[in-house]
Formats: C-alpha cells, sequence, structure tokens
C-alpha cells in the first residue's frame, strides 16, 4: 500500500529527499519528520523489498566481504551520521508518540523474539573460531569500558526502590533466568567436546577469575552502606536457611545418586554445619567427604579452594570442590569428580 505526502497528497512507494527538495524546499528528511511527527515515509511492500535484497547480497559475499561490511558500518563517520538520522526523527515526535513507539516496537516482545532469533540464525552461521574472534571484539577493554560507563549512566537515574523493581521484573526473574538457561543450552549443544572443553578451560584462567572477581568487587565498592548490609543480610539468611539448590548442583545431585546410591546428602538448606561452613553435599556413610559446588561470579580460583579445603581438613573432613557455572560444566567435570571420591575410599 502506497504511503501519501503529507505536503501535497501525492503517493510514492516511498517519499524520498529528492521530492522534498524538488517540490517543497525542504533540505532535510528530519524537516519534514518535525513537520509531521510519526509520519510514515515507505511502504511495507517497499520495505520488504529491501529487506529481502539486502538479504541476498549479503547472503552471496564472501565472509572477508561481510567483515569489510561490518567494519565500513562501525566507523566513526557512519556512526556519526547515523545517530544524528535517529536523533533528528525521534526529535520530532511527542512524548506519548514515543512511549508508544518504544512499547510496540522495539520493546515489544515480538521485536526482542525477533531480534534474539535473528542473532542466533547469525551466530549459528559461525564457526567456533569466528565466535571466538567476535566474542573478543566485542569484550575488549576500550568496548568494555563503554558499555560500563553507558549502563552505569543509565542505572544511576534510578531510586534503590526502582532498581530493585527492575532486578525483580527483569535480569532476576524467573521468565529472564529460564531463557538465559535455554540459550546457553542451545548454544553449548552446537559445541563439539573439544569446544567444550576449550571454552571451560578459557573460564577456569587464573586470569579469567580474577577478571571476574575484580569485576564483583568494582560493583561492590559502589554500592551504598544501605545497600550493602541489605545484601549481607540476605546472604546470611540464605546461607542459614537455605533456597533452592541451582542448576549445577541439581544435576551433581543427580549424578551421585546414580553412581553414589545413597551416600550423598544435598544439603541446600543448611541442617547441616561444619565449623563455619554449609557444605553443598556431604557423605552419609561416616566417611567425612564434603563437596562444594563453586561458581566463578562468587568464588576466586587460587584463594576460595585452598582455604576452604584447610579449613574443612581441621575438622578431619576431605573436600572436594566443583567449579560450575553450568549444568553442561559438571558433566565435563565428572570423570574428576568420580576419580577424587574414589581416591578417598567411598
Amino acid at each position: 500500500m502506497p504511503v501519501k505526502c503529507r505536503l501535497c497528497g501525492w503517493e510514492f512507494r516511498v517519499i524520498t529527499l529528492s521530492h522534498l527538495k524538488s517540490s517543497h524546499g525542504l533540505n532535510s528528511m528530519a524537516v519534514y519528520y518535525k513537520m509531521f511527527p510519526g509520519c510514515v515515509i515507505s511502504s511495507s511492500e517497499h520495505s520488504e523489498a529491501i529487506s529481502g535484497s539486502l538479504k541476498g547480497h549479503f547472503q552471496t559475499m564472501s565472509q572477508e566481504e561481510r567483515d569489510n561490511s561490518v567494519l565500513h558500518l562501525q566507523t566513526e563517520e557512519v556512526r556519526k551520521k547515523r545517530g544524528q538520522a535517529v536523533s533528528d526523527h525521534w526529535a520530532g515526535l511527542s512524548d506519548r508518540e514515543v512511549e508508544s513507539r518504544l512499547r510496540n516496537s522495539v520493546n515489544s516482545e515480538s521485536a526482542r523474539l525477533q531480534a534474539n532469533e535473528s542473532l542466533r540464525q547469525t551466530w549459528d552461521g559461525f564457526s567456533f573460531e569466528e565466535r571466538q574472534d567476535r566474542t573478543e571484539q566485542m569484550n575488549t577493554e576500550e568496548a568494555n569500558r563503554k558499555k560500563g560507563e553507558a549502563a552505569e549512566a543509565w542505572w544511576a537515574g534510578f531510586t534503590l526502590e526502582e532498581k530493585e523493581t527492575k532486578l525483580k521484573e527483569g535480569i532476576n526473574s524467573e521468565k529472564s533466568r529460564a531463557k538465559a538457561e535455554e540459550s546457553l543450552r542451545r548454544f553449548y549443544s552446537t559445541l563439539s567436546e573439544g569446544e567444550k572443553s576449550e571454552r571451560t578451560s578459557q573460564m577456569r584462567t587464573e586470569g579469567a577469575l580474577e577478571a571476574l572477581s575484580q569485576a564483583q568487587k568494582r560493583v561492590w565498592a559502589k554500592r551504598s552502606l544501605k545497600e550493602k548490609q541489605r545484601l549481607m543480610g540476605n546472604l546470611t539468611k540464605a546461607a542459614i536457611v537455605g533456597t533452592e539448590p541451582t542448576r549445577p548442583e541439581k544435576c551433581l545431585e543427580e549424578f551421585l545418586d546414580r553412581h553414589y546410591p545413597g551416600m550423598f546428602k544435598l544439603n541446600h538448606r543448611g541442617d547441616i554445619r561444619i565449623g563455619r561452613r554449609y557444605p553443598d553435599f556431604i557423605s552419609t556413610n561416616g566417611r567425612k567427604i564434603v563437596i562444594e559446588s563453586f561458581g566463578t561470579p562468587w568464588h576466586t580460583y587460587s584463594r576460595t579452594e585452598d582455604e576452604i579445603v584447610s579449613e574443612y581438613r581441621e575438622f578431619g573432613y576431605n573436600c572436594i570442590v566443583v567449579w560450575a557455572n553450568y549444568e553442561e560444566d559438571i558433566i565435563f567435570e565428572w570423570p574428576n569428580i568420580v576419580r577424587q571420591i574414589d581416591s578417598i575410599g567411598i
């Protein structure tokens, strides 16, 4: 269906700048947008045709040509032009129109699903090496600094109550966690055993673990005293009362029950305390074996493991530490866990 020029009433597949210049003396599309906020300048047929043409063209390009095209779009000059065009467009909208567009387009559930599916298809087309290269490009020090500054500026505009609400309804919600876990599970299913081993090794390097630890320290240092007291109270309560076991803990429990039936108990409710520690698993046959399941965001490898093993040893317990962020890590580490248990003697 064609679109109609608001100035002259003529119908077009797309209203171009050349028409606005020659017929109406306008030198910028931004002027037209400001005159008619929320106007549409392209018919749905034209938009679909352009999209199909771009997809077909992109698919015929070699990987090198794609990379060069992406690099061109990321140049400073192109980013400035694109940003100015977007700013001009949004500046011409009223507050109500901005809110409506965000709610019905980029922030809508269908838009998020479409974006996620598009990213997944693109990512699935990359080899393991290409995925590593792109991950490294996105995680350069400069890129991380810019992302961090943008996130901090956005987050600083909320009160403590607003932050808690957003976390509860957003990344900390059950729906968001389920989506993230499903995405990770789908990604891991595309990797070979060698690729899984390589990724796990990279996550457990001293440098990676130390970087995660430093990031957590920076986040903690920026919290107010009130926030720290609230979070420490929650952690203490969780350690004593217990919470639902994590997915890695559930996976480890299943493996232990299958290979050592009735010999280990999951202690996620904090029923058993050894010194000041609440072990994740403890043997039930008197052999004094405990198993701790650690995730790298909350522990540092070099210090935490040695300290905790020593603390349990003071009470006569042998401690096995399992580093696992995801269920796949338990599967990968299981042979090593069996060797440690059998070497102690169960």
